[in-house]
């Protein structure tokens, strides 16, 4: 299998969530539910990539390299906007701003991965490394309960 097979099947998986979670954002408890899920879902996507993915692509390219560091930089973004959704869902506040914010730079950070960073890896590394890094992805994925 291919990661960009893998981490694909992984996006849209966190789409239908993060849908789910915006048809329900204004309904309090309901919208904190399917958000921590979606959350939850998110963080074990970036910790796959951190913790795999990210090693990979710098022991290959080196650790400077811009792809990577580019990513690394939106992740952070993710991360901090997941945090100021929870803060706004708990205080009963309307995270629309964070909602739209979060959802221009996952869709820009998705666009990244797709177009260069998975297939790069695809084409950069043998089966066997393929296989090495989809299978450290899965016992990180074991960290999460989804």
């Amino acid at each position: 299998m291919k990661i960009t097979e893998f981490m694909d099947t992984d996006h849209i998986e966190i789409g239908k969530l993060f849908d789910v979670y915006l048809e329900r954002h204004a309904d309090g408890s309901a919208a904190y539910g399917i958000f921590a899920q979606f959350r939850n879902r998110l963080e074990r996507h970036i910790a796959c990539e951190e913790e795999v993915l990210f090693k990979i692509a710098d022991d290959v390219a080196g650790k400077d390299n811009m792809l990577t560091g580019e990513l690394r930089l939106q992740h952070d973004r993710i991360k901090e906007l997941l945090s100021k959704i929870q803060q706004a869902l708990k205080a009963g506040s309307n995270a629309k701003i964070f909602n739209d914010d979060l959802f221009a730079v996952m869709s820009a950070h998705e666009k990244m991965e797709d177009d260069s960073f998975y297939s790069w890896l695809d084409d950069t590394l043998d089966e066997k490394a393929k296989n090495e890094a989809l299978a450290s992805i899965v016992e990180v994925s074991k960290r999460y309960k989804i």
